[in-house]
């Protein structure tokens, strides 16, 4: 019997799981195949940005003023990262100065990863590898991953509201009963408020509240984590452009998945990344000697890419899934043992890069967040 209550509770969790995640897979799955149909493969690298986007906003209440305002950044940074691609002179520029920006201007401490889908989008779209890719085209798939990201989240907030009302309508025998300690709390709410708003105009009359509450060694932090990631991956784009190659790329992928603001959480993404990416290309080995076709290629890697985004990120089994989704999609174009030798190879260029980076250049003490 316990046994049995032991299944059945983990069925039950992982379900509950599963349905909480189902919007993300949803979007996953609908902009992996409707990009693959409408516009070309090499562009399913852009998938990965928008489906993290997703999965950071779809559970926030945002206005339309903010999702615009999210949108047009988002094009504006597709746009300097075509510009970034197009020579090695522009790379090194905007790389050290648009990373810099994006990072000293949405890193805080209250939300740190602020930055990363502005970020991702920046460095992805770089990464682009289409023959004869111009603006044009690379803007109509921004646009037309903009409009599903934006439908998407109109749509989850629809369904979500739906729910929402229907709970109520089975709890509304229980509403009367806590009406009058609801007011009594809204009440108590105002007086708060309305307190905190007379402290506020008292002291801080001329300075803005968040920039007192700003110390100067958060501004300091802030500085050196946005000197850092832009020294860190201007290095890994002058090495893809020293380099060259079709698969380079993921050399630049790789440094920008491995940097992270707090510096434990960074030496985890490092551990993992490497014995992932080994236990990935190993698997992948016997998973691509199955696929004859590129459609069995795409097929296998949207599967896959269900499990990379509903495990949690950074452990070994989600860049295991990771690493397998990738080489899916590039031994479209190579062969198995070959894509896997390049990508534990680029892995570990990634994690040599950022180390110099981190320990030659920012030495800093352990009790620091970066």
């Amino acid at each position: 019997m316990i046994v049995i209550y032991f299944f059945s509770t983990k069925s039950q969790q992982f379900f509950a799981y599963v349905w909480a995640i189902f919007p993300v897979i949803a979007f996953f799955l609908v902009s992996f195949y409707t990009l693959d149909f409408l516009f070309s493969p090499s562009y399913l690298i852009m998938v990965p940005v928008f489906t993290i986007m997703f999965k950071i906003n779809y559970k926030k209440d945002y206005s339309f003023v903010a999702l615009l305002k999210m949108s047009i950044r988002q094009f504006v940074i597709s746009f300097l990262a075509f510009i970034a691609s197009s020579s090695f002179s522009w790379s090194i520029i905007l790389n050290s100065s648009v990373t810099f920006l994006i990072v000293y201007l949405f890193y805080s401490s209250a939300t740190p990863m602020r930055y990363h889908s502005y970020l991702m989008m920046f460095t992805f779209c770089q990464l682009i590898q289409v023959k004869g890719n111009t603006f044009l085209m690379q803007s109509q798939v921004v646009a037309f991953l903009i409009g599903l990201f934006l439908l998407a989240l109109t749509l989850n907030a629809w369904w979500q509201t739906g729910l929402s009302q229907l709970t109520s309508l089975k709890s509304r025998g229980h509403v009367r009963f806590f009406k009058s300690i609801q007011l009594n709390m809204k009440q108590q709410k105002l007086a708060v408020v309305n307190f905190w708003h007379d402290l506020q105009q008292t002291f801080f009359g001329i300075t803005s509240f968040k920039q007192f509450l700003e110390s100067p060694d958060e501004r300091v932090q802030r500085f050196r984590l946005a000197i850092r990631m832009s020294f860190t991956i201007t290095l890994s784009f002058i090495l893809m452009w020293s380099v060259g190659g079709i698969k380079i790329i993921w050399i630049p992928m790789n440094v920008f998945l491995l940097l992270h603001p707090v510096k434990a959480e960074m030496n985890t993404r490092i551990k993992t990344r490497f014995w992932g990416t080994l236990l990935g290309c190993f698997l992948s080995l016997f998973v691509v000697n199955w696929l004859q076709l590129p459609l069995t290629h795409l097929v296998v890697s949207s599967l896959i890419g269900i499990f990379v985004y509903s495990l949690k990120p950074g452990t070994v089994l989600q860049v295991t899934m990771a690493t397998i989704f990738g080489l899916c999609l590039a031994t479209i174009s190579l062969r198995g043992m070959y894509a896997a030798e390049l990508r534990v190879s680029f892995v570990l260029l990634a994690i040599f890069v950022v180390c110099l980076i981190d320990l030659g250049l920012f030495v800093y003490q352990r009790i620091l967040r970066f």
